[in-house]
């Protein structure tokens, strides 16, 4: 039997090279823009199936301090590309700048809990709004891109290679993996 730490890690390096090849051969071309949210929703299942699956690995992740979880958000700075995406061209208005902004919104966030000297009760009142805040940015990051993907797929035609295909089959299911797994070891104590 793997250890936790092995197995998790063996489960994010494969994800992430799967994801670095998907967007090396165009394969998000070649789908249509409303399918999109289930390779999100594929690829968050696939990333929380250890977790959910494997008492050994639950009870390690759930041992990690939640400020841990939080720093796997600081990815989320990433918003300063999608601004930058936009006044260079190639992402629209519509989607880089809400989307951009509210990552980096997130980012902030994540990085004041990670720092913040609160007490317990209210740094868990902070965490969970910012969970809820957090949770509810992806999928409307994931809904943006789905209706201007609909309505002009090539208006996004850049989130379908490298880099910021790592966005869609990597970075936002495994950002929706931690805030699930935020909510279940709040739900817990």
């Amino acid at each position: 039997m793997f250890r936790p730490v092995i197995l998790v890690r063996l489960v994010l390096w494969s994800w992430f090279l799967g994801s670095v090849y998907v967007g090396h051969t165009f394969a998000l071309q070649r789908l249509s823009p409303s399918v999109l949210p289930i390779v999100v929703l594929g690829c968050t299942l696939c990333a929380l199936y250890p977790y959910f699956r494997f008492s050994s690995v639950r009870t390690w992740v759930d041992g990690l301090d939640l400020r841990v979880l939080l720093q796997i958000h600081m990815v989320r700075f990433f918003g300063v590309f999608l601004l930058v995406s936009w006044r260079q061209g190639e992402l629209p208005y519509a989607f880089a700048v809400p989307v951009g902004l509210g990552d980096i919104l997130m980012a902030l966030g994540a990085l004041f809990l990670i720092i913040s000297p609160l007490n317990k009760v209210r740094w868990r009142q902070l965490l969970t709004i910012w969970n809820v805040a957090g949770s509810l940015g992806l999928i409307l990051s994931v809904y943006i891109a789905t209706t201007a993907g609909a309505v002009d797929p090539f208006q996004l035609r850049a989130l379908t290679r490298l880099p910021l295909s790592l966005s869609l089959t990597f970075f936002i299911p495994l950002l929706f993996a931690t805030h699930v797994i935020i909510f279940a070891r709040l739900l817990k104590k």
